[in-house]
């Protein structure tokens, strides 16, 4: 990890500003100066938990007995695992670790061109949408994003660079979805979330907006006016949205592609946000046992085993454990339930063991 940054002093007024700098475009780390020189100031960038990760008793314990990592360790925290006949498997602690694994799933394709009309489907299962945008430019390539503040190349078909990128901080928990959006010719994204005062399906369309090189992401706008995905609607590049506060949805999804099925589990407990809307919902998610979890998760296999259409195109499952968000003491038993739940339900080989990578 290139985890020091070299800031030129002529730039800026003093440190403070650098390290305001820092801080807006490396969101997911804490930057510290190291030392400095006449000309430079060096700043070493340290991966750091949410907020809501401080009051969860739990997790430092279970992240050593469990998943056998260091406290320090949890946000770089990721394994991924591939055999034949079945869906690639990915679990992190950090959410944003899901787009290597699609980076991954992209390379093993060669590329996102090969995808031709087959729109992938990204069904995600969260207590947030996680659309929010990077601090990356785009570049005359589609796959490729340059760091807005340091130059750092991301290229959605180097796994490498994205695992960088996210050990930098340049992409975060909530900000790992807009550039893959941004890296296909077309998409469809379903967001699954019951902790939400909207109780109704809803869809339209999701603008990316226009990409000139050099421009910097933004966030996607949500148009309840159709548009045909994949197409041009006044310069904006246009995907189709649902969605769904139950799982109801999954029964009426017709993709036209791959599908990558991605959860994160806060989605069944989001007990320690501290956002105020998470705060709102703390009775509710205070009141969540590993039974009532595990009862969620049959339900969820319910309606997947309902669409096999749906099923037999699940190509890449993501699996975030969401410390700060999911309470830790239910991992163990729960992640263990959601796979086997998920093998039951998406696998198609023999039961031979997964290799990881």
């Amino acid at each position: 990890m290139r985890d020091v940054i070299a800031i030129e002093n002529l730039t800026y007024r003093g440190e403070e500003q650098a390290l305001d700098c820092l801080l807006q475009s490396h969101r997911g780390v804490a930057p510290h100066l190291e030392f400095r020189t006449a000309r430079e100031w060096f700043f070493r960038l340290a991966a750091y938990l949410t907020p809501g990760a401080t009051r969860d008793p739990d997790l430092s314990r279970v992240a050593s007995e469990v998943f056998g990592c260091a406290t320090p360790q949890i946000p770089k925290w990721c394994i991924l695992e591939e055999r034949e006949d079945s869906p690639v498997f990915a679990c992190s602690f950090n959410h944003s670790w899901a787009l290597w694994a699609w980076s991954k799933w992209l390379a093993k394709r060669n590329n996102a061109d090969q995808l031709g009309n087959r729109r992938p489907m990204i069904v995600h299962l969260d207590s947030h949408d996680d659309l929010a945008a990077p601090p990356l430019r785009f570049t005359a390539r589609r796959s490729q994003f340059e760091a807005a503040f340091d130059g750092l190349i991301v290229d959605l078909k180097r796994p490498a660079s994205i695992s960088a990128a996210i050990d930098l901080g340049l992409v975060g928990i909530g900000s790992f979805i807009v550039p893959f959006l941004h890296g296909l010719t077309g998409f469809e994204f379903v967001h699954l979330c019951m902790d939400t005062s909207d109780q109704t399906q809803s869809q339209g369309s999701l603008s990316l907006g226009s990409r000139e090189s050099g421009e910097v992401m933004k966030r996607p706008e949500l148009l309840i006016a159709d548009g045909s995905p994949g197409r041009k609607q006044g310069g904006r590049e246009l995907g189709t949205y649902k969605f769904g506060p139950d799982f109801s949805i999954l029964g009426i999804l017709e993709p036209a592609g791959p599908v990558l099925l991605d959860i994160d589990m806060d989605f069944f407990c989001n007990r320690y946000d501290d956002s105020m809307e998470g705060r709102n919902r703390c009775v509710t998610d205070n009141c969540h046992t590993r039974e009532s979890i595990c009862d969620l998760i049959d339900e969820l296999g319910f309606h997947l085993r309902s669409n096999r259409g749906l099923c037999n195109q699940v190509e890449v499952v993501t699996i975030a454990l969401s410390p700060g968000f999911f309470p830790s003491e239910f991992s163990k038993v729960t992640l263990a339930y959601l796979r086997d739940t998920l093998a039951a339900v998406l696998n198609k080989g023999d039961g031979s063991s997964p290799t990881s990578s």
